[in-house]
């Protein structure tokens, strides 16, 4: 009963803080001249995925166990998608309705990231550097440059908005590392009290179990982006769970760095594989709905993506059993 206090104390607490991180985060973006979808990549997008590259890091280290960071880090990609997927669907897709092409441009990104990645796996090619893959050294290079391109396309396509400087830009630099951290601290407390729970319940080998560890890794994606939406941050909202999904492919190039057994990739099984290819099918789906959504919308076709987005990850997740 205790644990389940707690997490419910840590899940309200990252709900606020996530709120606070969305704000500071959309305020420094203004200061410096970040578009808004930078914003949700670069500074939200980075901070609500460390939960997922602790879990994975730790997996590597403790347990010698890459296929569980592979697994968790990769499947989160999915949950993201569900997530968004969901929360669109309760808003009857009002989210699309503040969405533009700096976000297809980021569902594109992931998708040929994804993609690099996938193609890598099944080609077998194998060039390393003392034990970290060819992939992993150009994944997080390529990442960044992705990230400059977003920029750039922001630079161009929005103009430069007048803001009152209400508080120091130096002590809101600090107000967003607090929110930060504690968004961070929290979501690695819900990670590890979730495994508890199950150890506690016996699940911890089960279907269950895993699958619930697995999607406490994802709740800061949720609980800030809903934070955002409370705040009217639609933009970051969506920015923020496209741009975890970049930050989560690249940051395996950290699994591999950690893993010095040889190239992490491996030990990626069939169902990784399934996972990767699932993750493409969903976000592929996203972007049509946000290049259409002007004429699928009468169609309530839009609708029909939310719940595809959701059956395959269902038919992933079942496929595993």
């Amino acid at each position: 009963m205790e644990l389940i206090l707690l997490f419910l104390l840590f899940t309200l607490i990252l709900f606020y803080s996530g709120g606070k991180l969305s704000i500071y985060g959309e305020e420094l973006g203004k200061r410096f001249g970040l578009g808004k979808t930078v914003v949700g990549i670069a500074l939200i997008a980075s901070i609500t995925s460390l939960p997922e590259l602790f879990t994975g890091s730790s997996a590597i280290l403790l347990l010698d166990a890459p296929d569980i960071a592979l697994g968790d880090i990769y499947g989160s990609c999915m949950v993201n998608l569900v997530i968004l997927s969901i929360v669109n669907t309760l808003f009857k897709n009002k989210l699309w309705a503040y969405t533009d092409n700096a976000h297809v441009i980021t569902g594109i990104v992931s998708i040929l990231l994804i993609s690099t990645t996938l193609f890598y796996i099944l080609s077998e090619f194998e060039v390393s550097l003392y034990h970290i893959s060819l992939l992993s050294l150009i994944l997080i290079p390529a990442y960044l440059f992705l990230l400059g391109i977003v920029f750039s396309y922001e630079k161009v396509a929005e103009k430069e908005e007048l803001y009152e400087e209400k508080i120091p830009t130096s002590v809101l630099l600090f107000k967003y590392l607090m929110s930060a951290f504690v968004v961070l601290l929290s979501g690695v407390s819900i990670a590890i009290l979730a495994e508890e729970i199950s150890k506690r319940f016996n699940l911890t080998e089960s279907f269950v179990g895993t699958f619930f560890v697995s999607i406490s890794t994802s709740l800061p994606e949720l609980f800030v982006s809903l934070s955002a939406l409370k705040y009217g941050l639609i933009h970051i909202s969506v920015s923020n769970i496209l741009g975890s999904n970049i930050f989560n492919v690249s940051m395996v190039s950290v699994y591999d760095f950690l893993f010095t057994k040889g190239s992490i990739y491996a030990e990626i099984d069939k169902g990784v594989i399934l996972t990767l290819i699932s993750v493409i099918i969903m976000t592929s789906a996203v972007c049509i709905g946000i290049i259409y959504k002007d004429i699928l919308k009468n169609l309530k076709v839009l609708y029909f993506l939310n719940f595809f987005i959701i059956f395959i990850y269902l038919l992933t997740i079942l496929s595993f059993n």
